[in-house]
């Protein structure tokens, strides 16, 4: 019998082989290799390493710039709908934990707020499947099917502008509108928290805590009028809140965070023409990058409460980490790109705050403008100067190459803007000195009052005899 099933037909056998559960013994390059999900605690709070994610930046930067390439391209399109790509579902039930880990990332390790949302993903795949050519795959599909679906749900379409496939957003506003949407999620803030299906393209949050998040996250960021304004907005998305628990109502997630995002990048532009002409005027030395020095002293003016040095040094620490190659190509000073972003990081400088300390006439003609700077330098020079001559040598130094500063400016007659906060500096800069001054000529009449005050104490009373401890 044994003779006979030997001579079992081949397809027999194959069928028969493959329902034999065979144990395949390890290979040595498997030996002490330990598979770790990634969804474990450790891995999410340490989120992978921003060495390792940015060496895989040039591959997330081909994949995207060639789908905008083929989105734009009528063979590229039909190229696309052939392509395979994550559903429109799979989509949304990934957004949550995706948003979570990088958000946790960002939280822990302060280097991960110079990686994008494309980056992050690239290297989450890596993590979750442990093999390249699968992440990568994976990775295609999800850009792939965020093109596809982003025209059919909002928080798609907001997805696919982080990953940069449309309408991108800057690195400063993904980080920031994950800060927005941890807030509302999360059930430790003020409202009750709703429940949400991960799946479902429509979730919402109590209107008391998205004005909680505006107050917290937008109200220093922007004039207070605009503040105002959205506060307003905000309050006219609400809805009744069916089951009645949130008295305030309740507000779509995705339209919230859409239109604060479109709030804030109108501002951001604004912020950035702030920035850039107050880069031009603490530049005194026009070599056209700041140095820590020149930064600690620009603080010290706009932001009398932080402690302007090490404020500084902060900042400077944060561009050495994420924009070393600008910062070697000047010297190891800052230039304009990195001061703006990284003042932007660190909410340094708000549009509020430089709007009411380096007040700038508006004026659409610049040769008016220019015509009145002059004019009002003129006025209050020979007392700046006048000033800067009994100043201690370092204040003499700062105002009268402030001073130079803004001369060139003056002859060069191409930013007004900037030569106006120029002169607001030498203002706030001059009143600093004249208080320093006149409190180190009242320290001696200060003293000598003092003085006489313990001498007529001292003759009222029968003092003892000294002791040595006295003495």
């Amino acid at each position: 019998e044994e003779d006979d099933d030997e001579e079992d037909s081949e397809g027999d056998t194959a069928n028969r082989k493959r329902r034999i559960k065979r144990k395949v013994s390890p290979t040595p390059a498997m030996k002490g290799r330990t598979t770790t999900s990634f969804n474990a605690p450790s891995m999410l709070q340490r989120g992978g390493n921003v060495r390792t994610i940015t060496k895989k930046a040039a591959f997330v930067e081909k994949v995207v710039t060639k789908l905008l390439e083929l989105k734009n391209d009528v063979a590229g399109k039909k190229w696309l709908a052939k392509q395979r790509a994550s559903t429109k579902m799979m989509l949304l039930k990934e957004l949550g934990q995706l948003y979570l880990h990088k958000n946790n990332a960002n939280k822990e390790n302060p280097g991960f707020l110079g990686v994008s949302m494309a980056q992050y993903v690239n290297d989450y795949y890596m993590h979750r499947y442990g093999l390249k050519k699968m992440a990568e795959k994976r990775f295609v599909e999800m850009c792939v099917g965020a093109m596809k679906t982003q025209s059919e749900s909002l928080r798609i379409r907001i997805f696919a502008r982080m990953l940069g496939i449309f309408q991108p957003l800057d690195i400063e506003m993904q980080n920031w509108y994950l800060a927005l949407w941890d807030f509302l999620r999360s059930s430790t803030n003020i409202g009750v928290s709703i429940e949400n299906d991960e799946t479902a393209e429509v979730q919402w949050a109590p209107v008391s805590r998205a004005l909680e998040c505006a107050r917290i996250h937008l109200s220093e960021k922007v004039p207070q009028d605009v503040y105002h304004d959205v506060t307003r907005k905000i309050e006219a998305m609400g809805r009744p809140d069916p089951k009645r628990i949130n008295k305030s109502g309740r507000i779509e997630i995705e339209k919230f965070l859409d239109f604060m995002l479109t709030t804030y990048s109108k501002q951001l532009k604004q912020s950035q023409s702030s920035l850039r002409h107050l880069y031009m005027a603490a530049d005194t030395n026009g070599d056209g990058s700041l140095s820590v020095l020149e930064l600690g002293i620009l603080c010290q003016i706009i932001e009398p409460h932080l402690v302007g040095h090490r404020e500084a040094q902060r900042m400077f620490d944060a561009a050495q980490r994420d924009f070393a190659f600008s910062l070697s190509e000047h010297g190891g000073d800052m230039p304009i790109e990195v001061f703006c972003e990284v003042a932007l990081r660190f909410s340094l400088f708000s549009p509020a705050t430089i709007a009411k300390k380096l007040t700038v006439p508006s004026s659409e003609d610049e040769e008016k403008s220019f015509e009145l700077l002059k004019q009002s330098w003129l006025d209050q020079k020979d007392s700046i100067m006048a000033l800067a001559q009994r100043a201690p040598p370092a204040d003499k130094h700062r105002v009268m190459g402030r001073s130079t500063h803004l001369e060139q400016l003056l002859a060069q007659r191409e930013h007004s803007a900037a030569a106006w906060m120029c002169l607001r500096l030498l203002e706030i800069e001059s009143k600093r000195i004249a208080l320093d001054l006149a409190v180190m000529e009242f320290m001696p009449v200060l003293a000598l009052a003092v003085f006489a005050a313990r001498n007529v104490t001292d003759e009222e009373s029968d003092p003892p005899a000294p002791s040595i401890e006295s003495t």
